[in-house]
């Protein structure tokens, strides 16, 4: 498990996680509830993602980005929203 420090770190092939473009921020997703989201039960769930400039600034982009998050983890790829 990559430490928090570790996490924030840019990495070799980040891309923007809705349209696939060179990231310009490292977020980290904490979802609510963390074992609907794949943690074991007492366990947090932190979920690393990427944003450029451009989809960092849309309105929608958070809830895009938990979608795209949901959509990986329940069908084991890459999903970008574009």
């Amino acid at each position: 498990m990559l430490k928090i420090e570790e996490m924030t770190k840019s990495q070799s092939g980040d891309r923007c996680l809705v349209c696939g473009a060179d990231p310009a921020i490292i977020g980290i997703f904490v979802p609510e509830e963390p074992v609907k989201w794949g943690a074991a039960g007492g366990k947090t769930r932190l979920i690393r993602y990427c944003l450029c400039n451009k989809c960092q600034g849309w309105q929608d982009t958070p809830e895009n980005v938990e979608k795209i998050i949901r959509a990986e983890l329940d069908e084991g790829g890459i999903a970008n929203a574009s």
